[in-house]
């Protein structure tokens, strides 16, 4: 999924950045971001190295469930693939994020509101101490039956892209 295609607005007076600020990070900001690295291989040796604390807040109100985290500066992290679009929020800090996509990762600053497409993958890099938040409308309280209704795991996400690729394949006229 594209990140440049992420949409941000100001909601009850937060702030929304401009096109300047929401700027392609700088090669000296972290070298792991380029947008030719491979998502796959980025996860699977993080997953081999020691990993952060990340504390995590579920908040149910009012028909909406809110993940919170708070990433320390510093922090490189993998999220989880989302099937839906997402609204995310950067309370404070300054995060750099991609999609692993090939497209160049963008710097942003909270706090923003800002929603991310059905299927995205994102991977964060924590220039300051971050609050991001992921909102869900939902009345579901069960946080197995949340996970299973909002994440895509990546082995269903390839089974899905194999399948859609081979119907691609399959309408193709032979001659």
């Amino acid at each position: 999924m594209d990140i440049s295609l992420m949409t941000y607005s100001p909601i009850d007076g937060i702030p929304t950045m401009t096109d300047s600020e929401v700027r392609e990070i700088q090669p000296e900001d972290t070298s792991v971001l380029r947008p030719e690295f491979d998502v796959k291989k980025l996860e699977k040796d993080m997953l081999e190295m020691e990993q952060a604390e990340i504390p995590l807040d579920h908040i149910f109100s009012a028909g909406v469930y809110f993940r919170q985290i708070f990433i320390p500066k510093g922090t490189l992290l993998v999220g989880k693939r989302h099937r839906f679009k997402t609204c995310n929020i950067i309370m404070t800090g300054d995060l750099s994020l991609s999609s692993g996509d090939g497209t160049p990762p963008k710097r942003l600053k909270g706090p923003l509101i800002f929603e991310s497409p059905p299927m995205t993958k994102k991977i964060g890099f924590a220039h300051e101490d971050t609050v991001f938040i992921n909102v869900y409308p939902t009345e579901l309280t069960n946080l197995e039956e949340l996970e299973a209704k909002y994440i895509i795991t990546e082995d269903e996400y390839e089974a899905r892209l194999l399948e859609t690729s081979v119907k691609k394949e399959g309408d193709q006229c032979p001659g």
